[in-house]
């Protein structure tokens, strides 16, 4: 659950905030891309996790 927060929003202002102080303004567009692809990372991950955790009866 915690991966799946650092999607929130509040965490994305963050990154903004930070960003935007650190003087990276051109570079807030092509991160946020990059960090929408991890989306599906992530969730092939967990597929692939759950799938080696199934329980036989």
């Amino acid at each position: 659950m915690t991966m799946l927060s650092c999607y929130g929003l509040g965490f994305q202002l963050l990154i903004i905030a930070v960003m935007l102080s650190c003087g990276l303004i051109n570079a807030i567009i092509p991160f946020f891309i990059f960090y929408t692809g991890l989306v599906f990372a992530f969730i092939g991950f967990r597929k692939v996790f759950l799938s080696l955790r199934t329980v036989s009866y």
